[in-house]
């Protein structure tokens, strides 16, 4: 039989640190966020075809894939906030990705923003742009 407050006290031993962990925490590498950031927009309509796919008795289809694609852009673009575009290393992380697949992302993103009078994340798309 499973002792369940064993297994669960597995998962909180990651609060209290161990002096032999050599882990890299990697979630906000800079070369992790801008490839996160633009195969989430561009591969958003797939991801959304397959949510229609596992739940094909969805109401309001237009409406759910609207929100869905809002919510999946703006997921997108989070991942810019862990960048920082007056840092090198940044920037050469940034380089290390094709330039025409994050272009086409920012010329997906920035209509819709505007659209939406999102001027701040804009702008920060437009940087992005600029270091490229």
């Amino acid at each position: 039989m499973i002792d369940f407050k064993e297994f669960w006290d597995e998962f909180d031993q990651e609060d209290s640190p161990d002096k032999n962990d050599v882990s890299i925490k990697l979630d906000n590498h800079p070369y992790i966020c801008i490839g996160t950031f633009y195969k989430t927009v561009l591969e958003s309509k797939n991801m959304s075809n397959f949510i229609f796919m596992l739940f094909p008795t969805i109401e309001n289809k237009n409406d759910f894939f609207e929100n869905l694609q809002r919510y999946l852009y703006n997921k997108a673009f989070n991942n810019l906030n862990y960048i920082d575009f007056s840092n090198e290393y940044h920037i050469n992380e940034i380089h290390k990705h094709p330039k025409n697949e994050i272009m086409q992302a920012i010329n997906i993103l920035i209509p819709i923003f505007e659209d939406s009078e999102e001027y701040e994340k804009c702008s920060i798309l437009k940087k992005l742009e600029s270091v490229l």
